[in-house]
């Protein structure tokens, strides 16, 4: 029976339509989103994928390894457009880039392997070249659109691509890669982009946590239960920041703009934040940013997403036990 149930979801949620947004909702926009990916590396992020219909995107990977399965997988994904840029993102300086044995690995940064020697897997950060490269800013992109989500992961370099980018507070949400461990040498770590992030009115709202097993001289068994027992090393994380202006507390008819309450309130649905969702939308609602209908509506469709979303997971978390460790950590 279970196996009748996995093929039928299987038929229904093929490319994730399943999961799409529901057409009464995207009539209430007037525009559409506008998604930064600096650092795509591979497929799109899944929880944008029921938004795609709604949104442009905006690729950004300069690792001429990935470019052609980075851009088929995103072309399939059914985004309204996508505009994709092989430059490689920074200060506007010379540089160098260090291509990896493990393709998303890879860095501006020299990989740390002081450090990276106390882990199983040293060898995914080998060098297997150099390359002299010249970085560009985001502002030097002169890009026409205001961006609503920005996700960045480029291994290290995600401070000094945001501290080149003056339309940084217009984003609604931004989820960055953030290390707690000096993976690659001289690199900011987390306390140093929360500080950033916060200056510009942004707070956290969520993190997604990668903890390491390091290695260890155990042999015996008694030693032996070292690799079993207590936790392990937080290494690096997934961290959600949304711009201050809609959160609950803060929100007002006078700062907030409506099709911003409502590209928030989908984000969020689609990052598991309901209840967070929700309030905004109460809020939004009393501010008069929403009428009664629009209220019902977007708080059905966050609502309804989640339930989706547990019925998807409860059929295929099995899928997911073929991953290693190493990528396991995030989903």
């Amino acid at each position: 029976m279970n196996k009748i149930f996995v093929l039928l979801f299987t038929f229904l949620n093929k490319r994730l339509h399943f999961l799409e947004i529901n057409p009464i909702s995207t009539k209430l926009l007037n525009s559409r989103m506008t998604v930064f990916d600096i650092g795509a590396s591979g497929e799109p992020q899944s929880e944008l994928l029921s938004l795609a219909s709604i949104s442009d995107i905006i690729i950004c990977e300069p690792d001429k390894r990935i470019q052609e399965f980075t851009k088929s997988s995103f072309a399939k994904a059914g985004f309204r457009s996508i505009h994709f840029i092989e430059k490689f993102l920074g200060g506007g300086t010379e540089s160098s880039f260090y291509l990896t044995k493990r393709q998303e690995c890879s860095s501006l940064l020299k990989p740390n392997l002081k450090v990276l020697s106390y882990f199983p897997f040293t060898e995914r950060f080998e060098e297997e070249s150099v390359l002299k490269i010249e970085t560009s800013t985001i502002d030097s992109l002169d890009l026409k659109q205001k961006v609503d989500y920005l996700k960045i992961d480029t291994q290290g370099s995600e401070l000094e691509i945001l501290k080149n980018y003056s339309q940084l507070p217009n984003a609604l949400l931004i989820e960055s890669e953030v290390e707690f461990l000096e993976i690659y040498s001289g690199q900011p770590l987390y306390r140093h982009m929360d500080e950033h992030l916060s200056k510009l009115n942004f707070s956290v709202i969520d993190i997604k946590t990668a903890k390491w097993k390091l290695n260890t001289k155990s042999q015996n068994s008694r030693d032996v239960l070292v690799n079993y027992c207590g936790r392990n090393t937080l290494s690096f994380a997934n961290v959600i920041y949304i711009n201050n202006n809609y959160l609950p507390w803060n929100l007002t008819l006078e700062k907030a703009i409506k099709d911003d309450v409502i590209k928030v309130l989908l984000l969020l649905s689609r990052f598991k934040q309901i209840s967070l969702a929700v309030s905004i939308l109460e809020k939004a609602l009393e501010q008069k940013i929403v009428n009664a209908e629009e209220f019902q509506i977007l708080k059905d469709e966050c609502l309804n997403f989640k339930f989706k979303r547990i019925l998807t997971f409860l059929l295929f978390k099995n899928t997911t036990q073929n991953k290693s460790e190493f990528d396991r950590e995030f989903i």
